[in-house]
């Protein structure tokens, strides 16, 4: 017979025999035991036994008996008074214990969480009770929060938005009649009092008209290579963030992902708009169609920057220009040398962004903001 058989089988029958909350008939006084047997398990009624003179039936409990101890409890709360179970819906989860004490208190049940005393019960008149805030967000204050929109017609007098602009402003940011919003295109702002709030069609009023502060002077391309996964998403959004005016996706010798589908290209043109708006520039960048490295110089400004790995002396602070600005970030694969070579024929110059390799994503976004630190 294997070890321990016999140790188990009586660990299995005593958690058998425990079922009942009693405890086990072992641990139970002797003349209990004894007058169970010889009534087959009926009990008279107290009086039999006297008032006051049966001995409230102990047990030692599980914890106590895997210490050593010998320390007994009540198993029942008073004579003849059998133990009743906690309900089950007084159990509160771990995961909603800190909302429903908190709750509680609220309600006036001060002991919850700490004690388990009585329920604190107020008298039938006026409470003293610290009013407390509405869950959600309160009302934003006029001169802190402006939303701002980006449209594509010219911004008239008395402008109307509908389709999606109209469900945002009244259903999502629940705006109404006398709130100011701004409405963005190519750099100008229009600041427009609303009027009617429907998530149909809103109108408002145009109350002043200023050029958007947060352009830079001069216009910045980034020229931006198809990467893996969504990190190509990631550069335009930080990008956009930064200043950049106008992204132009190419694919080179070494490229990996050689293919940019429209839902993408679309797909890009909505995070920048929402990157624009996070950052509260004055127009969105324009993202073009595809190239290829032979006609990629075609767009780009003349002397334009290659962050390239090979280059031993030039840094980018010693070929910054003082005016419009192109940089060329090449893909995982890096760029030959037989793109340097023609794109040193269009007249672009190649810098080293430092002695350490860096992902394309990585060089992209610091790249942009320290030439932008640089001629700031």
């Amino acid at each position: 017979m294997p070890r321990g058989t016999v140790a188990a089988a009586t660990r299995r029958s005593t958690c058998a025999r425990r079922r009942h909350r009693l405890g086990d008939p072992r641990y139970r006084r002797r003349e209990a035991r004894c007058g169970e047997s010889r009534r087959g398990g009926h009990r008279p009624a107290s009086g039999a036994r006297g008032d006051g003179k049966r001995e409230r039936e102990r047990c030692v409990s599980r914890h106590s008996r895997r210490l050593g101890g010998r320390c007994r409890r009540d198993v029942r709360h008073g004579s003849r008074e059998s133990r009743r179970p906690r309900p089950r819906s007084g159990r509160v989860s771990p995961a909603r214990t800190v909302a429903h004490f908190r709750n509680a208190r609220r309600r006036g049940n001060y002991h919850a969480g700490r004690t388990r005393g009585p329920r604190r019960v107020f008298g039938a008149g006026a409470r003293c009770r610290r009013p407390h805030r509405a869950f959600g967000l309160g009302s934003p204050h006029p001169d802190r929060v402006t939303h701002r929109f980006f449209v594509d017609e010219e911004i008239p007098d008395n402008p109307v938005l509908r389709g999606e602009r109209a469900h945002q402003i009244a259903n999502v940011l629940r705006l109404r009649p006398g709130e100011v919003i701004i409405l963005v295109r190519n750099g100008m702002e229009a600041s427009v009092e609303l009027q009617d709030v429907n998530d149909r069609e809103t109108h408002g009023r145009v109350i002043q008209r200023c050029a958007s502060e947060a352009e830079l002077p001069f216009n910045l391309t980034l020229a931006l290579p198809l990467l893996k996964g969504d990190h190509d998403e990631e550069v335009v959004e930080a990008v956009t963030q930064l200043g950049v005016r106008t992204i132009v996706p190419f694919v080179s010798a070494r490229s990996v992902v050689r293919s940019l589908s429209s839902a993408k290209r679309q797909r890009w043109q909505r995070i920048a708009r929402e990157a624009a708006e996070t950052a509260r520039r004055g127009r969105v960048p324009a993202i073009v169609e595809l190239r290829e490295w032979g006609n990629l110089f075609e767009v780009l400004n003349e002397g334009a920057l290659i962050a390239w790995e090979g280059e031993p002396v030039r840094r980018l602070q010693d070929a910054l220009p003082r005016g419009d600005l192109s940089i060329i970030i090449g893909p995982e694969g890096g760029i030959g040398p037989e793109e340097i070579q023609l794109a040193r024929e269009h007249g672009a110059i190649t810098v080293s962004l430092g002695p350490r390799n860096l992902r394309s994503e990585t060089a992209a976004i610091g790249c942009v903001a320290q030439a932008l630190a640089l001629l700031s």
